[in-house]
């Protein structure tokens, strides 16, 4: 049978029913072969994707060392203001106990105060309670002395 120049080279038969002819490929497609500007494109997006994830990894190991220095230098910070309020918590420790230990007397104190004061109150009360009674008593004395005075009178004028 014959054989088209495309069969040919295809190596098809035209006479073989089962076999479908492919079509022509258009030509710049992905079905052709590689040209020097397909294979230039691809080789340079390659190099692209490798030359960002270099510049990736560079920028996070950069960014690791950055902050690993901060993390020393705020450990370092942080140390010492635990190894200060450390040191305070024993001293407010040692004059809490102090304290404590001490607060019967500081409470006798409280206590032997109240009662001067209470007692002070008490006579200032008592020296006015006194006072009031001796009033009181003259008054009443007085009006006796007036009403034994008015009985004499009233006898002498009998």
């Amino acid at each position: 049978m014959f054989k088209s120049k495309s069969a040919e080279k295809r190596g098809l038969s035209q006479g073989d029913p089962s076999e479908k002819p492919l079509p022509n490929p258009r030509p710049g497609t992905a079905g052709t072969t590689a040209t020097g500007t397909l294979t230039a494109l691809t080789s340079t997006r390659l190099q692209a994707a490798k030359s960002l994830r270099t510049a990736r990894r560079a920028e996070r190991t950069y960014r690791t060392k950055k902050h690993a220095a901060a993390a020393r230098r705020d450990i370092g910070t942080a140390r010492g203001h635990y190894k200060e309020g450390v040191r305070h918590l024993w001293l407010g420790l040692k004059f809490t106990f102090g304290a404590v230990r001490m607060a019967p007397a500081v409470a006798g104190e409280k206590v032997d105060g109240a009662k001067g004061w209470w007692g002070e109150k008490k006579k200032a009360k008592a020296v006015e309670r006194r006072k009031a009674l001796e009033k009181k008593l003259a008054k009443e004395k007085g009006e006796e002395d007036d009403e034994e005075e008015e009985k004499k009178e009233a006898e002498g004028s009998k």
